[in-house]
């Protein structure tokens, strides 16, 4: 499950979603989303709609968990109870893209939206998945743009930070930037966005606006290794080798466990 601070995104899952990677637009990333309490269609016998409803959140857990192949497992006994379950063939693809098995990913999310396009999160990774084709990126960015503004989407600033992904990966930083700020608005009170939009100014070369959006970033969530990490980048970019290696300090005395702080203790 990538996060992007990490959630991130997933995505979510939260969007991170994860990405989160998983967190259904429709009833609750990032970048891929699932949903783990919309009821499959009524047309069903109880027990077999709970088998499949069952099945479903198990695949959901280990989904969470990692285990993409037992996943993957648990999602299609769902799928054999009924076939017609749009939520479990948007975690199957979110199972699947985690395998980076993309073909079968997008055929997931394409199947879960025909079945239901009012599942956003299927909406959503069907979008995210035309943003890893060169020629359907831009057709991906406008979908993304246009979901961004759903008045039904739980995480409302999920839609923009896909978007803005979408247009980094194609060398669109100034789209990418404009999203950013639009889903700080949109969330002004989630971390996501702001920690993405100090990495992409430090990507763009301006330095001193990602140092003042960190410095705020600590102030009202605290520090992450995340922010550290991209702190001691930035500082070293300014040639502030003080500050740079203070960030440093700080990343290894407290979050010593970190992937972070691993990758700087291997450099030394």
């Amino acid at each position: 499950m990538k996060l992007r601070i990490v959630l991130p995104l997933l995505l979510v899952l939260t969007q991170s979603a994860c990405s989160s990677l998983f967190s259904d637009e429709k009833s609750g990333t990032g970048s891929g989303t699932t949903n783990a309490s919309g009821p499959p269609p009524d047309k069903i016998e109880p027990d077999v709609k709970q088998a499949a409803q069952l099945n479903f959140q198990l695949g959901v857990g280990y989904i969470q968990r990692g285990e993409y192949l037992v996943a993957i497992d648990r999602l299609n006994k769902s799928l054999e109870f009924n076939a017609n379950f749009a939520e479990a063939h948007n975690a199957l693809g979110v199972a699947y893209e985690q395998l980076n098995q993309l073909p079968q990913a997008r055929k997931e999310f394409d199947q879960a939206v025909s079945l239901d396009r009012s599942l956003l999160a299927a909406r959503i990774n069907q979008a995210r998945m035309l943003c890893r084709s060169p020629e359907e990126a831009a057709e991906g960015e406008r979908r993304l743009v246009e979901l961004a503004s759903q008045p039904d989407m739980t995480s409302p600033d999920g839609g923009w930070l896909e978007a803005a992904q979408c247009a980094r990966q194609s060398g669109a930083m100034d789209r990418a930037e404009g999203y950013l700020r639009q889903a700080m608005e949109a969330a002004p009170k989630a971390p996501r966005a702001p920690f993405e939009l100090a990495g992409l100014l430090h990507e763009m070369h301006r330095d001193v606006e990602a140092r003042t959006l960190l410095e705020q970033f600590h102030a009202r969530f605290g520090e992450t290794p995340a922010t550290l990490a991209l702190t001691a980048r930035v500082e070293d970019s300014l040639g502030n080798a003080t500050a740079s290696k203070q960030a440093v300090a700080r990343l290894l005395k407290r979050f010593p466990d970190s992937n972070e702080a691993k990758s700087y203790k291997t450099r030394r």
